[in-house]
């Protein structure tokens, strides 16, 4: 209580002098005034899109425990974003204003909606069910996801200059924020290594893989069994498997000048290239 009075009575804010930062703290009310709603329209608008935006009925409620005297605790002014003020702030000011301002835009933003497929498989006596969601459109989480308060924030690259900027993600919704303010690509380390993984260790046969999109990726796979001493040629690969050899390694040389002659001996590994169905046909993946 005492660091939210501080934040209603003022403090210094670099380049505003001192003001207070959050409306009344003793309320019990939810409605929002009519200009606040305004600059958090136009707010959410600029920086989410015109999609985020939800409209609120702020009319008041005809409820006898509510005294209303005062609206709910907002921040005075959402373009104060916690990242623009936290250098004005003591930790504790910092996270309990970053709480409320958070609190307050996502509560003027479209909800989250989520794809959610089930499946049911009947077993003799038994049914099992099996449910995933896939978040389709972030709405008010986009808030959370935020930490601006980076230095590696996408928008600040770019006015600092950055021709390309990548960024990092670990959820569908932090992607769409990074791309919305500033980056130009988003990679998904920890999803590309576990996809990487759950390839590459499918069988001892496969030694690497690496994706070349949605529909394509290069195996490094030892030589099939039946292929040993045979040629290219002979197994008609590109007609009869419709994938490319891009080269033929073993443990002296590395050869990338693959004919129909080539010829492949049992302890040759292989580089290909194909569709991922095909591929994983032809070596059994």
């Amino acid at each position: 209580m005492r660091i939210a009075q501080q934040l209603y009575e003022g403090v210094d804010i670099d380049g505003h002098g001192t003001i207070g930062i959050i409306t009344y703290l003793r309320t019990d009310s939810t409605r929002v005034a009519a200009e606040a709603d305004v600059s958090a329209r136009e707010y959410i608008k600029n920086n989410y899109g015109v999609d985020y935006y939800c409209p609120i009925d702020n009319k008041k409620e005809n409820d006898k425990k509510i005294q209303d005297a005062h609206e709910a605790i907002r921040p005075t002014d959402i373009e104060l974003t916690p990242a623009k003020i936290k250098d004005s702030l003591a930790r504790d000011q910092f996270r309990l204003y970053q709480l409320i301002w958070k609190r307050f835009t996502a509560s003027r933003m479209q909800p989250a909606v989520y794809t959610t497929t089930s499946v049911k498989v009947a077993a003799g006596d038994y049914l099992f069910t099996l449910a995933a969601s896939k978040l389709s459109f972030d709405g008010f989480m986009s808030v959370y996801v935020q930490d601006e308060e980076k230095s590696d924030n996408p928008s600040l690259l770019k006015e600092l200059g950055a021709k390309l900027v990548i960024s990092r993600a670990e959820r569908d919704v932090q992607e769409k924020f990074l791309l919305r303010n500033g980056a130009d690509k988003v990679v998904y380390p920890e999803k590309q290594v576990a996809k990487w993984a759950s390839i590459r260790y499918t069988d001892d046969h496969i030694l690497d893989y690496m994706e070349v999109d949605a529909s394509h990726a290069i195996f490094e796979v030892e030589v099939p069994e039946e292929w040993a001493g045979k040629t290219v040629g002979e197994l008609d690969i590109r007609k009869r498997y419709n994938i490319n050899i891009l080269a033929v390694k073993n443990e002296r040389e590395f050869n990338i000048a693959i004919s129909p002659d080539t010829c492949f001996a049992e302890n040759n590994k292989l580089l290909v290239l194909g569709e991922y169905r095909t591929l994983q046909k032809c070596f059994r993946i």
